[in-house]
């Protein structure tokens, strides 16, 4: 199966298994970890659809002194900016493909300054390879970061398929939460 067939299955069965509990286990499994509460500064995305719940995560990192990064995308050119928000969901506006994304007046923030980057994806290996969404955004984006950053994935158990498509710019994860754990992939040159 290729990965536009298997976009739109995983997309099908994501959409009939969706759960809100479940999503707050998984939220609360990264939260108890310790690479959350080490973690300074936090990226993630604004869940949208579907998509596990990061709204929770975000209003409770806030509170907590958290500083919370959210991505920008420029479809022009297939890359993400990162900008720091202080105000949720107000330093929100609707951005490309209707997902919320940092209004104009958010700071840009360095990207060695983000010690944790929970990235999206449909569907997860144990090598940490993710089938993303199609565009790129995120294997571009991953190569920039600093040795240093944590990268994990919030991801159901049914998810997590034993084969996906992986091509050579595809950028694995080092951890992926779950309802159920969390485990540590099999990605090389992870040093956490």
């Amino acid at each position: 199966m290729n990965k536009k067939e298997l976009r739109k299955t995983i997309l099908e069965k994501r959409k009939a298994s969706a759960d809100a509990a479940r999503d707050r286990a998984i939220v609360g499994n990264l939260m108890a970890s310790a690479m959350y509460r080490n973690a300074r500064c936090i990226m993630t995305t604004i869940s949208f659809g579907d998509e596990i719940d990061t709204h929770g995560l975000i209003e409770r990192a806030l509170g907590g002194a958290k500083t919370i990064a959210v991505p920008r995308c420029d479809p022009s050119t297939h890359t993400l900016s990162v900008h720091g928000i202080r105000q949720f969901p107000d330093d929100l506006i609707p951005g490309h493909y209707g997902i919320p994304e940092p209004g104009p007046d958010t700071p840009l923030l360095d990207l060695h300054t983000i010690d944790l980057v929970i990235v999206p994806g449909m569907a997860f290996n144990l090598e940490g390879h993710r089938l993303g969404y199609g565009g790129g955004y995120y294997d571009r984006f991953l190569t920039g970061l600093s040795g240093r950053t944590i990268t994990v994935a919030l991801t159901p158990e049914s998810l997590i398929l034993p084969k996906l498509p992986v091509e050579t710019h595809d950028q694995p994860v080092h951890y992926l939460v779950t309802e159920k754990r969390i485990i540590r992939t099999h990605c090389t040159g992870v040093s956490h």
